[in-house]
């Protein structure tokens, strides 16, 4: 496992399924899963 920034277009890894899940952190300090912007998700995966 290579962690730490990365350039862009460097190979991540190979898999069948990709899950992506985005966090926030609640007044409380819990934390909430959100539905990412589909944006957001397209951004990342270029």
């Amino acid at each position: 496992m290579v962690l730490g920034d990365r350039p862009e277009g460097a190979f991540l890894g190979r898999a069948q399924a990709l899950q992506f899940a985005t966090l926030r952190k609640q007044p409380d300090g819990s934390w909430a899963i959100v539905e990412p912007a589909k944006d957001i998700l397209e951004k990342s995966l270029k």
